[in-house]
């Protein structure tokens, strides 16, 4: 017969083999009387959610079919330098000496056809924004057959210089010439001709979007080529269209993330660092932690608001700078970031001083909880090495993963016109597999994460919550399993990894939709708008995720899947919110400021790494800087909630298990007699609702006779 939750008991005791002597077969190994005694151990158990681990099996697949892909096709090289117009990657092979991409002409609409490759940003001397007394050509016969073949238009400078090694190797030749030179020829349009000369005056450059780029004003621009005797003038810069793409701004911030990825390595290597001594201070000095890091946290965000202002106003004059530069546009872009993250700072730091003063009253309940919830490091010290596990879990993760972006957007295969001119082409399925590549980043991230957290679940309720040993027993010692945490990883990984896979997808899924409702809300006019958005960002922040971590306890103590997990786990906690409510409200608003002081310190870490120019990237070498802070935060903040999970799920299966022993109308869990002392001491100190709320007696209890 089948349970509430489509659980056969019969069949679940066959499946999870609880008559046998170990856990799985090959887990620890413990007699009957241990499995009657503990929930997790004797629970009827079947594989829960197994469509969504199948889902996740599929994606697992895709994700290194497309890494595969990326380390075979990708092309690292041309993603940090370009390539000229021949398909050459500046910076390899023969190029070796020439790392750089520019441009011949931007007068070109096809600028493809004048890209080379240089050792330095071209510079004329004294700052000139032009030089007529050099010429750079390109040796292209096929885009400019009539100046290398027999008939009237033919330049014997150009093909006589052409024939040089020098030129052979790089594609092009520069030259210095003077008044009635015949290559000068080669760089006018004439009265009908077009700006696509072979030839073009030699202008001020600066390096940005790691290219050398046009550093021209509209004026100079025109003359890069002689335009005398042509009715109109051009004056288009197309290289800097060409910069402000979208393409060319995705591709600028890949090649800003790979030119910094090793800071971002560094910082991640300090989170684990910070995170860890974070974790021990919070075990032997609790009040002195938490009380810091609200303190540390405020110093944090002013500056961010600092820093963020300070390059803003860097921007701002970037933008502002006369002639413009080529990446104008991304420099437009940059400024309106860091003006929107110094203008957010300001808010979330005027907010978060209103909250922090409001908590700084209740902190002694965090305190209070945090310490409860220490002990079971002492019953379960194992419990201590999970964080490195799920440290250099996500560590593998992320680096494969950004090995993988990395080259994924590199990939592709240049192919070369009838025209001689070649160009990178993407294979048409790479932009819909890079947002799927995206996604699962943030789903396998929240997969580890709700893995990581049922483990925990379960090692904390199979020692914090042990029944206590029958035998005279005056120390109150309890009866804990051996090897604990193998057990619960083991049971978790059979049974429940669907649960898992199922909820980190319903929040990923969930996510990006509250940027969108953000957006709504911004722009929406109408009160019925705000009133949706606000309901939805309720919805979000208020109960999508406690539902989730509910769902993920009740799996764990009952063997539930997802959905009726999530239903039993909110009756539970409704029943008995008075007394979660104080304390988890509190010690979750602690939690919090401690993971975001530690990305905020990292993120401190990378601005000042960036600054010094002494760490193999200089903020020169970054177009778009914020890229490689935001992903430090992220990857930061990742780590942070590895080491202070330990604590976020020990607190929150510690309440549940109190709702548990006072649920009337559900047995078998957890009773009053395996709740700990300092529990009960905490409860009633800052809980004092809980007199009215029934005891679910244990046989043992001696308060039962």
């Amino acid at each position: 017969m089948a349970d509430a939750k489509g659980v056969s008991k019969d069949e679940a005791t066959e499946e999870c083999g609880m008559e046998s002597s170990g856990v799985l077969c090959c887990g620890p190994v413990y007699s009957q009387e241990t499995i009657l005694k503990n929930q997790l151990l004797r629970v009827p158990r079947l594989t829960t959610d197994q469509p969504s681990i199948v889902a996740l099996g599929c994606f697992v697949v895709f994700m290194v079919m497309v890494w595969f892909f990326s380390v075979a096709n990708g092309q690292y090289l041309w993603l940090l330098n370009g390539m000229d117009w021949r398909g050459q990657v500046c910076g390899e092979g023969s190029l070796t000496p020439y790392p750089y991409e520019a441009w011949l002409n931007p007068l070109m609409s096809t600028i493809g056809t004048g890209a080379i490759c240089v050792s330095s940003c071209p510079a004329p001397a004294n700052n000139q924004e032009l030089d007529t007394n050099e010429l750079t050509c390109i040796c292209n016969p096929l885009y400019w057959p009539e100046k290398f073949g027999n008939g009237a238009a033919r330049s014997e400078e150009l093909i006589n210089e052409c024939q040089r090694t020098e030129a052979q190797t790089l594609g092009y030749f520069k030259k210095v010439v003077n008044s009635g030179d015949t290559l000068l020829n080669d760089a006018k349009t004439g009265s009908s001709g077009g700006t696509d000369q072979p030839c073009a005056y030699s202008y001020r450059t600066q390096y940005a979007m790691h290219k050398c780029v046009p550093w021209v004003s509209e004026t100079s621009i025109q003359q890069i080529v002689d335009q005398q005797g042509r009715s109109t003038v051009e004056t288009t810069d197309f290289v800097k269209q060409y910069l402000a793409g979208s393409t060319e701004m995705f591709s600028t911030f890949m090649a800003d993330v790979a030119d910094s990825v090793h800071i971002v390595g560094a910082c991640m290597g300090l989170a684990i660092v910070f995170a860890l001594v974070a974790l021990i201070l919070l075990r032997y000095c609790v009040n002195i932690v938490t009380k810091g890091s609200l303190v540390a946290l405020f110093v944090l965000l002013v500056f961010t608001a600092v820093v963020s202002y300070l390059q803003y106003v860097s921007f701002l004059n970037r933008v502002n700078e006369t002639p413009q530069l080529a990446t104008h546009d991304a420099d437009t872009y940059s400024m309106h970031v860091y003006l929107v993250v110094f203008l957010g700072t300001c808010v979330i730091t005027l907010v978060y001083g209103v909250c922090a003063v409001f908590m700084w009253r209740d902190l002694d309940c965090a305190v209070s909880i945090i310490r409860v919830a220490s002990e079971s490091f002492e019953d379960a010290p194992q419990l201590l090495l999970y964080p490195l596990v799920h440290m250099v879990s996500f560590v593998a993760l992320l680096s494969f993963w950004l090995m993988g972006a990395i080259l994924l957007y590199s990939s592709g295969t240049i192919e070369t016109n009838d025209k001689g001119v070649a160009t990178m082409v993407h294979n048409p399925f790479l932009a819909g597999s890079a947002v799927f590549y995206l996604f699962g980043l943030f789903w396998f991230s929240a997969f580890m994460n709700a893995m990581g957290y049922m483990i925990v679940a379960g090692t904390v309720y199979l020692c914090t919550f042990a029944m206590p040993k029958e035998e005279p027993n005056p120390e109150g010692k309890r009866d804990i399993p051996d090897d604990v945490m193998s057990a619960s990883m083991l049971i978790m990984i059979r049974y429940h990894m669907g649960t898992a896979a199922l909820g980190s997808l319903i929040l990923t899924l969930v996510w990006p939709l509250r940027f969108v409702v953000n957006a709504f809300q911004e722009i929406g006019n109408s009160a019925q708008m705000q009133f949706m958005c606000c309901c939805f960002e309720q919805l979000w922040d208020k109960h999508l995720r406690y539902l989730n971590k509910m769902a993920f306890l009740q799996t764990v103590l009952h063997g539930y899947s997802f959905c009726g997990a999530a239903f039993e786990g909110l009756g539970c906690v409704f029943k008995a919110k008075a007394i979660i409510a104080p304390t988890t409200y509190v010690a979750s608003f602690v939690l919090i400021v401690l993971k975001s002081t530690i990305a905020l310190t990292m993120v401190a870490c990378a601005v000042l790494m960036i600054q010094s120019g002494h760490f193999g990237v200089k903020a020169d070498d970054l177009t778009f800087s914020w890229v490689p802070y935001l992903l430090v935060a992220f990857a930061s903040y990742v780590i942070a909630t590895a080491f202070v999970l330990l604590l976020e799920v020990t607190i929150d299966a510690i309440m549940v298990a109190y709702c548990e022993a006072h649920h009337e109308e559900k047995g078998g869990a957890v009773t009053d007699v395996q709740l700990p002392t300092s529990l009960k001491e905490h409860i009633e100190q800052f809980s004092p609702e809980t007199d009215t709320l029934p005891l679910k007696m244990s046989p043992n209890d001696p308060a039962a006779a």
